[in-house]
């Protein structure tokens, strides 16, 4: 397992964040980005509201005894809402949202079984200053034993 593998999987849950699925917003596949995209960030087509972007921020590998290997790995996670797109009050949305990320990966802590743990250790707002737009940034934590 390596952190690409690692960071698909991110996408893949990403991809499962629906209303079905018991979140306050959809987030279509497609409009999730493994990397930053400035043509994607930059975009202010309706359809490609919400989005999504999922960036290697840093890490660490350590050798560990029996030839083993531990990488701990810090993704972030970007996700823009745009106001009247389905989101009358975007602030409110974001908020929606932080909860929506904070369940949705503590019930899937292992990113589907390629990690041993992931989790999310920070995240931070624009606080409006974006309108209509609302950003959020989360940081992933994940440790990878291989």
């Amino acid at each position: 397992m390596n952190f690409k593998d690692a960071r698909d999987q991110v996408a893949v849950i990403l991809g499962a964040m629906t209303q079905d699925n018991g979140c306050s917003f959809t987030l279509p596949p497609a409009n999730i980005n493994t990397s930053f995209s400035k043509k994607a960030y930059e975009s202010k087509d309706p359809a490609s509201y919400p989005k999504a972007f999922i960036m290697v921020d840093g890490g660490d590998i350590q050798q560990l005894p029996g030839n083993q290997g531990e990488q701990n790995i810090s993704f972030l996670m970007m996700l823009m809402m745009r106001e009247g797109l389905g989101t009358p009050d975007v602030q409110a949305s974001i908020e929606n949202a932080i909860v929506d990320f904070i369940r949705v990966f503590t019930a899937n802590y292992s990113l589907n079984g390629s990690a041993t743990w992931a989790r999310i250790t920070h995240f931070a707002t624009d606080a409006g200053t974006l309108h209509p737009e609302g950003v959020v940034v989360f940081r992933l934590d994940v440790q990878l034993i291989s």
